[in-house]
């Protein structure tokens, strides 16, 4: 396996996959627990940690550089596959993500000092934005995207045509800006000018869309051809990104939404997802099955 694509093929590997734990690092433990009693049991073979680890929500504490640590030590083992979220994208952006009074990128570039910002953010740069299961499970943080599925703007949908709709994963363009930046600092500057060009509109149509809550009933559409031009092959998509109170939402025949941790207010209800790399799910209902209790 090479973290260095932006798109990883996993076969013959049975897949725990969790979301959003956002700086919750009592969620993380639990996970970590469940994932070697499965590993111990012979029923899993790897985590897939899927996005949005850090910025955490009132309500609980924000321990998000406690558990990158802890996540990190876990990628080297080769014991986890770490996606990138629009978390952890909007400190290689410059992106300072707010909600309410909340500053989640600010608050925590506060913590780190230039060497440690310029490590984590080369860190960041390694995590791939998708996973492809061998049976045809399409695995990514944010959902579907309608520029990539050649349906958006005029602007960000010539972008994404031009960079061969699935390139735009492989190639990741936004890799290579953020490697030629200042790893030590942090500038909204920089990030307000970039968000203006049509590749930094699309680089924030793609990680911060909100599914069906942004297109409705053109989302069915959207989503199929998404899969058709971004993920060839594959039957369904598996997302997370968005608070489902109940820890799971069929979206539509072929979207599956996780939630593992944050945006479920229950213990009971928060849920994680065992797939097989080798076995065809013919469609969102048929992965039902594979969600299992994080408590």
């Amino acid at each position: 396996m090479n973290q260095e694509l932006n798109i990883v093929t996993t076969k013959n590997q049975r897949l725990l996959i969790c979301s959003d734990l956002h700086g919750n690092l009592r969620d993380f433990e639990a996970v970590c627990q469940k994932y070697f009693y499965l590993k111990q049991q012979n029923k899993c073979d790897l985590l897939v940690l899927a996005g949005d680890l850090i910025h955490g929500y009132p309500g609980y504490q924000d321990q998000s550089m406690e558990l990158l640590s802890r996540a990190k030590s876990l990628k080297d083992a080769k014991e986890t596959i770490l996606l990138m979220g629009n978390h952890e994208l909007s400190h290689l952006m410059h992106w300072d993500l707010k909600k309410g009074s909340n500053f989640f990128t600010s608050r925590m570039e506060m913590e780190m000092e230039p060497k440690t910002r310029d490590l984590w953010m080369r860190e960041f740069l390694t995590w791939p934005l998708a996973i492809q299961t061998s049976g045809g499970v399409f695995i990514n943080h944010s959902g579907a995207s309608q520029s990539l599925a050649g349906m958006g703007d005029a602007q960000t949908s010539l972008v994404a045509k031009l960079s061969g709709y699935r390139n735009f994963y492989l190639d990741a363009e936004f890799k290579q800006w953020a490697k030629q930046k200042d790893m030590s600092r942090f500038d909204t500057a920089l990030g307000e000018s970039y968000v203006k060009t049509p590749e930094g509109a699309l680089l924030w149509e793609v990680f911060f869309n909100k599914n069906e809550h942004t297109w409705g009933l053109l989302y069915p559409e959207i989503l199929n051809r998404y899969l058709a031009k971004v993920a060839p092959g594959c039957n369904v998509l598996v997302s997370m990104h968005i608070e489902e109170p109940n820890g799971y939402r069929v979206v539509d025949s072929k979207q599956l939404r996780i939630c593992s941790s944050y945006g479920v207010p229950k213990d009971s209800d928060k849920r994680l997802l065992l797939v097989e790399s080798d076995k065809s799910y013919q469609d969102a209902q048929s992965l039902i099955n594979c969600l299992i209790p994080l408590y």
